[in-house]
């Protein structure tokens, strides 16, 4: 059981667990989701690390203001919460849109940044070749059972399938989602905001582990082999038999990865 704290940060609600002590590792989930994507996680690292889960804005437990979502809005929420707990220093490890969010941050002020963990980034350098903002809304955003059985389906190597399941899951991932913030963020993919280019990437010097699943059905390995090109400090791991949620559907490969990850590249 996660242990859920709130605080008033830059004049908005913002829900996180913050656990155990040592080096500082914070958590970040996926478009469309909450913290609640790495409570398989979270107890085992804290075992050995400080670790801070957070709920984005617009997600979770955390305000849904009406405002313009971006990449950035994210990197100032979490340098925010940084700077709330007193922490200068940490390792950040996203998932997917996560992954694009701990890469910019690292960028923005590298001197905090320490390692990268990246779990199937995504849209690091925008919306992949002919997917539109509608697109992207439309299928980060099931609104009926069998859009959730389809969504399970991309986001898990053997998605659960009983009907029962799939209702409750669909339920929680309507009710984490109940703004328009899916809408907003896939807007301003699609218009570029805080795209990557190439050149921007190659400047970043942290290292980096990119884990990618086997069976992801997001973002495909081609996505990951690439980026690990272009960053100069990156190795990629695969683990086998998972598709777009390592951390959920095998903790325990996720959890021997991030501990391996050495201190440089």
């Amino acid at each position: 059981m996660l242990q859920i704290e709130t605080r008033t940060i830059g004049g908005y609600e913002v829900a996180y667990t913050d656990q155990g002590t040592g080096e500082v590792l914070v958590l970040i989930h996926v478009l469309g989701a909450d913290l609640s994507r790495w409570r398989e996680v979270v107890g085992p690292l804290s075992k050995s690390h400080r670790v801070i889960a957070l709920d984005l804005l617009g997600f979770g437990r955390s305000a849904k203001p009406d405002i313009s979502y971006r990449g950035q809005t994210y990197v100032d929420q979490l340098f925010a919460l940084l700077d709330a707990l007193d922490i200068e220093n940490a390792t950040l490890t996203g998932n997917s849109m996560g992954g694009w969010i701990a890469l910019l941050a690292a960028e923005q002020k590298p001197n905090r940044i320490e390692r990268l963990v990246l779990a199937a980034p995504a849209f690091v350098q925008g919306l992949p070749d002919g997917m539109s903002a509608e697109m992207l809304a439309t299928g980060a955003a099931p609104q009926s059972e069998n859009d959730m059985r389809a969504y399970l389906g991309r986001v898990y190597a053997s998605p659960p399938t009983d009907g029962a399941t799939v209702r409750q899951l669909l339920h929680e991932h309507r009710t984490a989602n109940a703004n328009g913030a899916i809408e907003a963020i896939s807007r301003s993919l699609a218009a570029g905001e805080d795209a990557f280019t190439p050149e921007r990437l190659a400047q970043l010097h942290q290292p980096v582990l990119i884990i990618h699943g086997d069976r992801d059905g997001i973002v495909p390995m081609v996505a990951s082999e690439a980026l690990v090109d272009l960053l100069p400090s990156a190795q990629l791991l695969q683990i086998k038999n998972v598709s777009h949620w390592p951390q959920v559907e095998a903790p325990d490969d996720f959890l021997n990865a991030i501990s391996e990850t050495p201190e440089t590249m």
